[in-house]
């Protein structure tokens, strides 16, 4: 096994305490990071591309369906105006879902 595999595993934990619990600052009751632990689940299954999966959700793989495709083309056609939009799943700040939508 080489080192660069190696360095590149990346314990599931510290996933999760950097992504769903490191941007809060103030403790929890129980109910609440009950709470914050499903969306997080939710929103790392269903939104959160993985580079292990080839840029597809764990959702896309259970599934078998492919990766989101745009519904229009955003190549070759020149002119076409596209626009970045970030919403938060279910309203937490620190879960983005990122769509690429055509301009207006």
């Amino acid at each position: 096994m080489d080192d660069t595999f190696l360095a590149q595993k990346v314990c599931p934990f510290s996933v999760l305490k950097t992504e769903c619990f490191g941007p809060l600052l103030v403790p929890m009751r129980l109910a609440d990071t009950r709470e914050q632990l499903v969306d997080y689940v939710a929103w790392y299954n269903e939104y959160r591309p993985h580079q292990g999966l080839m840029g597809k959700t764990p959702a896309e793989m259970a599934s078998g369906t492919e990766c989101f495709h745009p519904r229009f083309e955003t190549r070759g056609k020149h002119g076409v105006k596209l626009r970045l939009v970030v919403s938060h799943f279910r309203d937490r700040r620190h879960l983005p879902v990122v769509e690429l939508q055509q301009a207006a």
